[in-house]
């Protein structure tokens, strides 16, 4: 007998079976055809002690791999195949082996008293009325050395009469050979170290020292020579060899090498005319332009830093950047000078009059160097007011090395710039054309809002390289091309892809990850991929690939240690594509950038990204989610505490929350919740108002909600 209503209220809040990372996509909740593998959990005392031993290294195992620290598991056996007794357990990372073992026992002598479920009556109360998911995250059956054919988890543990030896077995439908075997080896090492008395679970290793090289060492075989010349002095050279050829096409205007590079010598000596010296950081406010870029190279001849700056920026927001970074000096546009910065204390330079024309033609020569910072780019913090990273000249060198090599940009070919101006992107999106020799084509922001005549401007303009963000990336490849198409390859950055690129596109698309604080990190070509996943029938969302040239990536644990491939962990990069860290917030910096305790890296600096990830077994990495509440919203990074902070301090609101919602798949966006103040409440077009002059728009939610 047992007691139906007495199991409803123990599965009461029970958690939803997490699967273990599979290869193949689920279609039944059943075992199936089962794929086997040896489990050596060592020596038991007696069958149950062996059997609760199992069971928690089973719950440690699958918390190791899911992140998941409440687990429901199942204990089946031989005499009683069709029926199961539920385990739930808690995994926490400092709970001892013997308290977890505690945990097992007391919670088999609560099932005992219950009597055990028919399997589907255990589906029945977890409200699981189809297949799939299974109602239990794994399962031991004894008393048999095979599983039984009906089981409620995808991944079962059989042990047999004697001591010791398991069998692991989970669905060929969903798991590869290889990787059960994986499994059970590191359900084994568990086994094995929660007997010998850890300190806690998480003290125990779960990977062998080979696997640890794999990992720190083999996955990280990065090192390539870099040319020793900077961005500008790249480009002064090309427009010694070659001044005629084009270097940027902006609507009717084109600008060649030689003019690209004579204008950059004489807003540099304007600017060093002004006092700027090298080391000093100078305001940039254009839109995508010719002078925009021409700026750029100018400070970096004087020696000193880009600030970054969008026009679209609220007033507000663009007053704190140009004072937080105490810049010497401005550059933008008349109307951009009488709207936003009418209030400037440091010089004004007009790119559009001709006063900086003037100027000598001979650049100053400041002193570049590899750490000596090359931009500043503000990007939201969790605090309520934006970071400065400070880029650096030596891995934005590293950086443009890189995305011309993997995408094979040579002299002459066209490209695009479509990113924000004052985004950090910039790096990657239009800087390694012009180090190539290319042409950077920059369409009309109509044109790049718009998939089909984004697609229309690509073909006609015969662009044979592009960045886009994912949101645009997305809707582009779905388009119909021209089997002609001029373009070859498509570079997609800012948010986590959430589809494949189809496998019938005419050019390559290669995933670029990374951030302002790492610049690129690591890439991947997605379509190739997608096509050779298709012939292996594995079920996988799009990597972020292999580490980039000179850079190292780990998937590690809360202690620092690499976790097993379809484990998730925390990102960290090292290697010559890190920032300096934070403009004046040196304890934002210390939080992220740490001094690198990895043995056999020779970099000081491991940047913690925040982003969860998990290897797969050849070493290719995935993204999966965050350990905060940074979002990206159309390829920007948003802080929903900075949103927040602005909004709880509006007049009217008594609380606020912020949160990012996906209500239509690929199209994710912020809303905001307000408790009002009941004597004067807050209205939502205030708030958007308000908001608006605070933020810059991709952080103004596009939806209020306001509470009873």
């Amino acid at each position: 007998m047992h007691d139906v209503g007495a199991w409803r209220e123990y599965l009461r809040g029970a958690v939803q079976a997490v699967a273990l990372p599979a290869d193949r996509l689920r279609t039944s909740s059943q075992l199936g055809h089962p794929v086997h593998s040896t489990v050596d959990i060592g020596p038991g005392t007696e069958a149950g002690a062996a059997g609760q031993l199992a069971l928690a290294a089973l719950a440690v195992l699958l918390s190791r791999y899911t992140g998941e620290t409440e687990l429901l598991l199942g204990w089946q056996r031989a005499e009683h195949p069709g029926r199961v007794q539920p385990v739930r357990l808690r995994v926490a990372a400092d709970v001892s082996p013997a308290d977890l073992l505690r945990q097992v026992a007391e919670s088999l002598a609560a099932g005992e008293r219950l009597g055990d479920l028919a399997v589907a009556e255990l589906a029945e109360l977890r409200g699981l009325t189809a297949a799939p998911p299974p109602p239990c995250h794994a399962v031991l059956f004894t008393g048999a050395p095979q599983p039984p054919e009906q089981a409620c988890a995808e991944l079962v543990l059989a042990a047999g009469e004697g001591h010791g030896q398991h069998t692991l077995a989970g669905s060929a439908d969903r798991y590869a050979a290889e990787t059960i075997a994986r499994l059970a080896a590191h359900l084994g090492v568990l086994a094995r170290g929660l007997a010998t008395g850890a300190p806690s679970v998480a003290a125990v290793p779960l990977l062998s020292s080979a696997e640890v090289h794999r990992a720190l060492v083999e996955w990280n075989d990065t090192a390539q020579p870099v040319p020793g010349d900077y961005l500008h002095e790249r480009v002064a050279r090309i427009a010694a060899d070659r001044p005629d050829a084009p270097a940027v096409v902006h609507l009717a205007r084109t600008v060649t090498f030689g003019e690209l590079d004579g204008q950059a010598n004489r807003m540099a000596s304007y600017l060093a005319s002004l006092g700027v010296a090298p080391g000093a950081r100078v305001a940039l406010c254009l839109e995508r332009s010719a002078e925009s870029l021409i700026t750029q190279l100018a400070v970096f001849k004087v020696g000193a830093t880009v600030v970054l700056m969008d026009p679209e920026y609220p007033k507000q927001r663009l007053a704190y950047m140009l004072e937080h970074a105490g810049c010497a000096a401005l550059v933008t546009r008349r109307v951009l000078a009488d709207a936003l910065f009418a209030s400037a204390t440091c010089p004004v330079v007009l790119a559009d009059t001709p006063s900086w024309q003037q100027s000598a033609a001979a650049a100053p020569a400041g002193p570049v160097h590899d750490d000596l910072v090359c931009h500043i780019a503000y990007t939201s913090g969790s605090t309520g007011k934006p970071k400065a990273v400070m880029l650096r000249h030596g891995p934005l060198r590293n950086t443009v090395h890189t995305l011309v090599r993997q995408c094979g940009i040579a002299p002459g070919e066209r490209g695009t710039w479509l990113s924000s101006p004052g985004f950090g992107l910039v790096e990657v999106d239009c800087l390694p054309l012009l180090a190539a020799g290319g042409a950077v084509h920059i369409p009309d922001p109509a044109v790049a809002a718009s998939a089909e005549e984004l697609r229309d401007w690509l073909v006609g303009q015969r662009i044979t390289h592009t960045l886009l963000l994912t949101a645009m990336a997305e809707r582009l490849w779905q388009l119909p091309w021209p089997g002609d198409a001029p373009l070859r390859t498509m570079r997609v950055a800012g948010e986590r892809l959430r589809s494949w690129p189809p496998a019938d596109l005419p050019y390559q698309v290669l995933n670029v990850y990374g951030s302002a604080e790492a610049t690129v990190v690591a890439t991947a070509e997605l379509v190739g991929t997608a096509r050779r996943l298709a012939a292996q029938g594995t079920d996988r969302m799009p990597p972020i690939g292999r580490p980039a040239g000179n850079v190292r990536i780990y998937v590690l644990d809360g202690r620092m240690r690499p976790v097993p491939p379809g484990a998730i962990g925390e990102l960290h990069v090292s290697g010559a594509s890190l920032s300096a860290g934070y403009l004046n917030q040196a304890e934002a910096t210390g939080q992220k950038f740490l001094a690198n305790p990895l043995p056999g890296d020779p970099y000081p600096v491991l940047y913690r990204t925040g982003d969860l990830a998990r290897y797969w077994p050849d070493g290719t990495v995935e993204i999966v989610g965050r350990t905060d509440n940074e979002v990206k919203i159309r390829g920007y990074r948003v802080h929903l505490g900075e949103v927040e902070s602005v909004l709880a301090a509006q007049p009217g609101v008594r609380q606020a929350a912020v949160l990012a919602r996906e209500d239509t798949p690929g199209e994710r966006r912020l809303v905001g919740y307000v408790v009002p103040d009941p004597v004067a409440p807050a209205a939502v077009r205030g708030l958007r108002d308000a908001l608006r002059e605070a933020l810059p728009p991709y952080m103004v939610p596009a939806a209020f909600v306001l509470a009873d």
